[in-house]
């Protein structure tokens, strides 16, 4: 595909460095939404799945179609699926490689793709199987960019198909990457201002990709009924930049799988962790002002990129979520390579080494997180395993109850997608868990359900396995 494209030590090295990194996610098991859709998938061929999987609102085929290949080629081995993530990751990173090395240099193009390889905030997108949604996404949204800029430099006909192709496969992927429509058009606009060759109408090509795209979307979803996605204007808008602006700088430390361990080893410092928040976001808004004022062209023109695909991603009124940071991470890594690079240049010889180091030791840093955060995983999906096999030995008629009632889950633990998985019912179940971000008031919804008549169930897991305290029947 690349013809001019020669095997490179550096990203080979690169490559084997990250495999290294997350190949001991292939250890860990089914969990959460993966049950969700594996239900989905068992259930066989559904135009509504196709179509939208397990949200009616999204409009996904590309990457559905590939779903469905996966679980019919690779069944349910999910050391597969997990390699198949693995895979996908590295291809993203070598192409983030080789786009990176054409738009700037080998120099660059090294640190932005073991920036990118070895980046905790990917852990939903590489570590979750359903995180493929992203992976899939950047990989063709990389083939965009890359052609893109092929184009912009040689106006190679042949370039300019890939791109929009790739652009529009992206599209098919995952909705939000719409917002590069006006991206792509941004930077045709200005390069078209200072070329002999118009590329004004090349420009506005993204933006007929991305109307045709919403034709076809609005057309086969109205035949589903679909539900309207929480994308609106709101408080939460703050909330999710002040969020995700952090997040893509390092990781919080108050994420639930890191708090733990700064706990455990580092109790000193948790009294300092919201100030840190504070710290990492302030630090963002100068290095966005910096580039701003003195930044490269690429610099500044990823910074556009960065700054569309984090603003589609606070929009969605929900919590924040680091899978959607994984495509808005392309244009980090490329700014912190090249930043990286224009520093140690300044540096000179001697006092480079220093930067070297500081270097070295945030990627062991993510490093160790993300392998923390595979633990962490791991050990939570084998504590779901063993309370549902437990709330199997407990021999529940489950269809006599409307309503499930679960007080003090431990962990992170969500025992609703493996339950309809494992027994294939349909109850309405409500968890309460002091590691999750919205508390359920159980006292409140058992009121409520014993006013109106409906039948419940309520079981305690404080004693580490699931005891029954209370049956409400009609």
């Amino acid at each position: 595909m690349f013809k001019n494209d020669k095997p490179d030590i550096a990203l080979i090295l690169i490559l084997l460095t990250v495999l290294i990194v997350h190949v001991p996610v292939v250890l860990n098991d089914f969990h959460t939404d993966d049950f969700m859709v594996l239900k989905i998938l068992d259930d066989g061929f559904d135009w509504t799945a196709l179509l939208s999987m397990e949200n009616p609102a999204n409009f996904r085929p590309l990457t559905n179609i590939i779903l469905f290949l996966r679980y019919v080629i690779l069944n349910k081995h999910q050391i597969l699926w997990y390699l198949l993530n693995i895979g996908l990751h590295l291809i993203a990173v070598g192409l983030l490689f080789r786009l990176t090395r054409f738009i700037t240099n080998r120099s660059t193009a090294i640190i932005t793709s073991l920036f990118f390889g070895i980046y905790f905030q990917h852990f939903e997108a590489i570590l979750w199987l359903y995180g493929i949604v992203r992976l899939l996404a950047a990989i063709f949204v990389l083939m965009a960019l890359l052609y893109h800029f092929k184009y912009k430099d040689s106006f190679n006909r042949a370039s300019l198909y890939k791109s929009y192709l790739f652009f529009a496969m992206a599209l098919f992927c995952v909705e939000d990457v719409i917002v590069l429509s006006l991206f792509f058009g941004f930077d045709a606009f200005i390069s078209g201002r200072h070329s002999k060759n118009s590329l004004i109408s090349y420009g506005i090509g993204f933006f007929a990709v991305a109307a045709i795209y919403l034709i076809i979307r609005t057309i086969a979803l109205n035949s589903i009924n679909p539900t309207t996605e929480s994308f609106n204007i709101g408080i939460h808008i703050i909330k999710n930049l002040y969020a995700y602006t952090g997040w893509l700088i390092m990781p919080q430390l108050d994420h639930p799988y890191i708090m733990p361990f700064i706990g455990k080893y580092f109790p000193s410092l948790i009294h300092c962790i919201r100030f840190s928040n504070l710290f990492i976001f302030l630090a963002a808004i100068v290095i966005i002002l910096f580039i701003i004022k003195k930044g490269t062209i690429i610099e500044k023109l990823f910074l556009v990129f960065v700054i569309l695909m984090v603003g589609i991603a606070s929009v969605l009124d929900s919590k924040v979520a680091s899978k959607l940071l994984y495509i808005p991470s392309i244009g980090v890594a490329i700014i912190t390579g090249s930043l990286f690079v224009r520093l140690y240049n300044w540096l000179g010889t001697k006092k480079s080494k220093y930067l070297i180091a500081i270097a070295v030791i945030y990627f062991i840093c993510h490093s160790i997180a993300i392998n923390i955060t595979i633990y962490q995983y791991r050990r939570t999906e084998e504590k779901t395993n063993y309370l549902i096999d437990k709330l199997q030995q407990l021999d529940i008629d489950w269809d006599r109850y409307d309503y499930l009632l679960f007080d003090n889950v431990p962990g992170r633990i969500r025992l609703g997608f493996p339950l309809r998985y494992r027994f294939g019912f349909s109850k309405r179940l409500i968890d309460r868990s002091d590691e999750v971000e919205k508390k359920q008031d159980l006292e409140l919804e058992k009121s409520n359900l014993e006013k109106a008549g409906i039948s419940f169930i309520l079981i305690d897991f404080g004693s580490g396995e699931p005891v029954i305290k209370e049956k409400f029947c009609k």
